[in-house]
Formats: structure tokens, sequence, C-alpha cells
């Protein structure tokens, strides 16, 4: 049986997007999680930050010390109570997925930036990549929908028929 328009099969069936319009959101966005980690890795302020928290030398950025800084940062604004002591093993699941470029949004990205107290032109450089992210995905055309077939009534498939 076929839906009628506008059904939220039909919307779903025929929605169109064009694939250079996500490309682009996509390269946005993973040039924002590049410039973040690359901050993360080679500014020294930065860097220092979340370096006094490892716990084992490594090679490359630890997300459970960098989770301990975001933490740190929530507990002295307020933003989280201190007596939520399970905090930083919780953020370290949102560091991964911010890092891995899976999930950064807008509170994630103003909380390493606040955090880690980025100066202007870096948090600058980052709010540009992650609005032109935003942006080209809020480009994205509008569903396009297909009209039903004209379809003849029972009635008259069965005049036709005796005719």
């Amino acid at each position: 049986m076929r839906q009628p328009a506008g059904s939220p099969a039909t919307a779903v069936r025929d929605l169109t997007i064009r694939p250079q319009t996500v490309g682009r959101a996509v390269d946005a966005r993973r040039h924002t999680v590049e410039l973040l980690c690359t901050t993360l890795r080679e500014d020294p302020r930065v860097r220092a930050r979340w370096q006094q928290h490892v716990s084992a030398p490594g090679h490359g950025i630890q997300q459970a010390a960098i989770a301990r800084v975001l933490a740190e940062h929530q507990w002295a604004t307020g933003e989280v109570s201190r007596d939520c002591t399970e905090l930083p093993r919780r953020l370290k699941d949102t560091v991964s997925r911010a890092l891995s470029g899976k999930t950064l949004s807008r509170r994630v990205l103003r909380l390493f930036i606040d955090a880690f107290a980025m100066d202007r032109s870096t948090s600058a450089a980052l709010w540009r990549r992650w609005d032109g992210a935003r942006r080209d995905v809020r480009r994205l055309p509008p569903p396009q929908r297909t009209r039903p077939q004209a379809t003849q009534s029972r009635s008259s498939l069965a005049r036709s028929a005796m005719a």
C-alpha cells in the first residue's frame, strides 16, 4: 500500500541531500577537531595544564588527564558540585567523543576553551571552524517530496475493464 504524501515514511524516502554540502560540514568539523588536538599537543601553556595530571608518561594526548582539567574547571566555576567525584571519569567519554570527531557540541567546545584558558586567536580560530561546520549543515536543502502518482479508483478500473 502506498503511503500518502507527507507521511513519515514518504518524507524519509524522498529526502534528498547534496553530498557536497554534507562533505563540507564533515570537513569543517574534522578541521575543528584537528585544530583542537593540535592545540592540546603543541601549545606549551595548554599542554602543561593537562600534563600535570598524567599518571604514566606516554605519547600523545591523554584523555584522562584532559578530562581531569575539564572537571577541575567545572568544580572551580561551581558548574558542578565538588561532591561529584566521578566527574573526571564521566568527562573522559566526552573527551573521547570530542577528540575522535564523533561529537563536538558548542557546549563541549566552550568547555575546552574555558578550561584550558585558550588565547583569543586560538579560540577565534576554533569557533570559525566550528561555525563553518554548523553553517554548512544549516544549508542542507529542505526535503523534496514527490507527488503521489495519480491513482484510479476501483470503480473506474472496473468500468474500464468492462468496456
